[in-house]
């Protein structure tokens, strides 16, 4: 190979990783895919489409906003003049119509009308967003949303204007719109409390009777029109208090007006840690999914008294309201039940790296309460309720077994950053990658895995 041929091949590499396209004297189209190990950053704030369960989005900490479209096994970077990443506020899909979607692009909202390609300003929101955003899926006029500043915010005219909701305080954990009551009623929960509205978000009520404290860490709500059930979860600060553990999971079956506790029996209720590797002496419930396809479905998600199950970090189902749990991940390779696909870490090590927290993110189709995605640097996506999970950042190569030196295929979702991309001046299939979080990758077939 001529110094020529390599400086070319060198130039179109860093091309490949600035984003600058060459002009091709044919003008012919050239297309770009991403290469390399996907993973690596930090993931926030996921998201499902309940029109289309395949559809999803999440944010990255490197500044990127990454779509699906087949159920998280591949994704998209969304380009920067299009949408920035937001990491602190989650999107929100159009409850029946998949090509709409509403995002923060760094705190502004912006709107997409074709499934993710192009996104536009939308609204008079000045507030930087924070939270999320959520859609009434019986009204999709109706929004609310979260802000930075500790508010709560209210659309009926699908996101063009938008005014403060009195009542609700505090940073926004997540929305619930009752469908047993068509349109008009709706719950708010902050760090602060649950409030709810009776009058379309005109006026506010807190509701936060028989919860001991309103240190609230996770909400979520499902509501069924036809059976005329509504059903609420909240998660308060856990604590210790005369060697018994309190706080937790709280339940309301009347719309707010009541809450009981939801610590069922197979959910983690120690109060000293199991070994050195504990995330603490005592599980914080963190964040709680639910559905209006099926309310009585929750899931919990905990940190950790210990590294191996049952003291473990986990996600918790519950398919009666919250009165009895069963564990559906077990993460690291070495548990006994065992039920995430292999990855280029854990097949590598035969371990997973995990320090016992909640994940950064969590989402749940509203449409269909079996399929659940929690992120962390990586997302891990069950479709079967639990029963099993695939890591959305990488796939093996074809015809290899995930072991030790196995190669991975790229799926679009990297997201991290890359300092010097170098090609093998001697032998032009063996390319190197220098990444901020993963290190140093090689690919033997010119970038293919």
């Amino acid at each position: 190979m001529s110094f020529c041929s390599y400086l070319s091949s060198l130039s179109l590499g860093l091309g490949l990783l600035s984003g600058v396209v060459p002009v091709s004297s044919s003008a012919q189209t050239i297309r770009w895919e991403p290469i390399g190990i996907s993973g690596g950053g930090g993931m926030f704030t996921p998201a499902i489409s309940p029109a289309n369960p395949n559809l999803m989005m999440l944010n990255c900490d490197m500044s990127a906003a990454y779509l699906s479209e087949d159920g998280g096994h591949n994704w998209r970077m969304i380009h920067h003049a299009q949408l920035r990443s937001d990491t602190d506020c989650r999107p929100a899909f159009h409850p029946t119509d998949p090509n709409v979607i509403y995002a923060s692009s760094g705190g502004r909202l912006k709107i997409s009308r074709d499934r993710g390609k192009t996104f536009a300003p939308i609204g008079d929101l000045k507030d930087s967003l924070g939270g999320e955003i959520a859609i009434n899926p019986s009204e999709p006029k109706v929004m609310l949303a979260g802000s930075r500043s500790g508010r709560c915010w209210l659309s009926h005219d699908g996101g063009g204007t938008w005014t403060i909701c009195q009542g609700p305080a505090g940073q926004v954990i997540a929305f619930h719109f009752d469908r047993t009551v068509q349109g008009h009623s709706m719950f708010a929960a902050t760090e602060r409390g649950v409030w709810r509205s009776d009058d379309g978000g005109q006026t506010w009520s807190e509701k936060t009777r028989g919860l001991p404290w309103t240190q609230i860490q996770g909400f979520a709500g499902g509501s069924d029109a036809t059976k005329r059930l509504v059903m609420l979860y909240c998660s308060i600060h856990s604590r210790e208090e005369n060697g018994m553990f309190r706080g937790g999971l709280y339940r309301s079956r009347d719309r707010g007006e009541t809450w009981e506790s939801a610590m069922g029996q197979g959910l983690n209720t120690e109060t000293k840690q199991a070994d050195q590797w504990a995330f603490g002496s005592i599980a914080q419930y963190n964040q709680l999914l639910a559905t209006d396809a099926k309310p009585l479905t929750v899931y919990a998600f905990n940190t950790s008294t210990g590294f191996h199950p049952p003291h473990s970090d986990t996600v918790y189902r519950s398919d009666d309201g919250g009165q009895t749990w069963c564990a559906t991940y077990f993460q690291d390779p070495r548990f006994q039940s065992y039920n995430v696909t292999p990855d280029w870490e854990t097949a590598s090590c035969g371990q997973c790296f995990k320090g016992g927290e909640t994940p950064f993110g969590v989402a749940i189709c509203n449409t269909d309460p079996d399929r659940v995605i929690l992120v962390r640097n990586e997302p891990h996506l069950t479709h079967d309720g639990g029963a099993t999970w695939f890591g959305g950042h990488t796939y093996p190569a074809a015809g290899q077994k995930p072991g030790p030196g196995s190669a991975w295929v790229c799926n679009g979702l990297v997201v991290t950053t890359t300092w010097h991309f170098y090609i093998d001046p001697f032998e032009t299939n063996r390319q190197y990658i220098c990444y901020t979080d993963i290190g140093l990758a090689r690919s033997t077939d010119a970038g293919r895995t």
